[in-house]
């Protein structure tokens, strides 16, 4: 028997990846908020990877780099994953372990409402769990908020089962305009386009800064290529604008690799609250993140967003657009205006913010009323 007002979701909880364990803590907030206890389902599929060679990323980084990257996971990975484990338990339970959907079903029957989390869970070649298919038997509503299909180009060797999937989910909406797309093309239903949890609710975050993080920084975090004119490029505007004041990057970890040789410090290590304080504090950011564009917003640190990978590019082009950032989120250094530098976002994009904000709350509590 579900417990009445008992919600559980399912998402990227589990990456050492900063975004998504933030989208996973606000969600839970959030729907705490509306008076409902929250379990996050602790889905983790079984790798098959056994080969020696398998994880260290020759093909990603080329030799070289995926030795570096060893090496730097070797001496910090463990710091990444205790301050992750930390900030999980900070703020949210979790199920058991579930390797496979029938673990998944085993627990189903104790949640009235169970959601489809924010992130990039709804590529169409992910398993059934993402999509909230997991038995027959279950009574309880399936509501999806804010899942990302990751690019309108889709795999198609399981369409006919993620058309079934996503059929069976009561309340539908998703995280941009070509998820959206995507799924009404599939399956004919017009998802609604809420905003990522992240910009709901406002986590009191915990932990202390390095002490070798100066007062004032202008901060670096970046998950793939550089910006088309050059980081270099982008650090010598940023310090003419910025005068005598380092440049903090922020290294990913265990699940990422970047190097940053025109940084005056290099942090390793750092969790999610960590991350959001860094920056909320910068002077300047520059980065590639989604989330990295969201925070900034939320903290009014003036930013420069960047794409230049083709996977990256769609999520960070619908928030361009969505909020009217303009010149905020570009693809050349040349795109980016010289005052961008030293001023926040205009009142514009907060008022789209905000409106979409209060759409998106409506939402989530008219689904889980259901």
């Amino acid at each position: 028997m579900s417990e009445q007002n008992k919600v559980g979701i399912v998402t990227f909880h589990a990456n050492y990846n900063f975004g998504a364990a933030l989208q996973c803590a606000s969600l839970v907030v959030a729907i705490q908020n509306l008076g409902f206890t929250v379990e996050v389902i602790n889905f983790l599929p079984k790798k098959t990877t056994n080969k020696w060679y398998r994880g260290w990323g020759f093909r990603k980084y080329g030799v070289k780099r995926a030795l570096k990257k060893k090496l730097t996971d070797i001496r910090f990975g463990g710091k990444t994953v205790e301050s992750f484990q930390r900030f999980q338990k900070r703020y949210f339970d979790i199920t058991k372990p579930c390797h496979s959907l029938e673990d998944v079903s085993v627990i189903e029957d104790q949640f009235s409402h169970v959601v489809a989390g924010s992130d990039q869970v709804w590529r169409f070649d992910r398993s059934a769990a993402y999509f909230l298919s997991w038995s027959d038997s279950f009574t309880g509503t399936r509501v999806s908020y804010a899942p990302c299909c990751t690019s309108l180009e889709q795999p198609s060797f399981q369409s006919k089962n993620v058309r079934r999937w996503i059929d069976k989910v009561n309340c539908l909406s998703v995280r941009n305009d070509f998820s959206r797309e995507a799924v009404k093309a599939l399956t004919g239903r017009d998802a609604e386009v809420v905003a990522d949890p992240t910009l709901l609710v406002d986590l009191e975050l915990e932990g202390e800064l390095p002490e070798s993080v100066p007062s004032e920084y202008i901060l670096l975090y970046t998950l793939g290529g550089q910006i088309a004119g050059g980081n270099k490029q982008v650090l010598e505007k940023a310090r003419i604008h910025h005068p005598g004041i380092p440049v903090v990057a922020i290294c990913a970890t265990v699940e990422h690799f970047t190097e940053h040789p025109y940084a005056d410090i290099i942090l390793h290590g750092m969790g999610p609250s960590e991350w959001v304080k860094l920056i909320s504090n910068a002077r300047f950011f520059i980065t590639d993140s989604f989330h990295g564009v969201i925070f900034s917003i939320k903290y009014s640190t003036p930013f420069l967003g960047y794409y230049l990978e083709e996977i990256r590019a769609p999520r960070l082009i619908d928030l361009k657009t969505r909020y009217n950032l303009r010149e905020r989120i570009v693809r050349n250094l040349s795109e980016f205006p010289d005052e961008n530098f030293v001023e926040c976002i205009r009142e514009e994009p907060l008022e789209l913010i905000r409106a979409h904000q209060k759409k998106s709350l409506e939402f989530l509590t008219h689904s889980l009323s259901k």
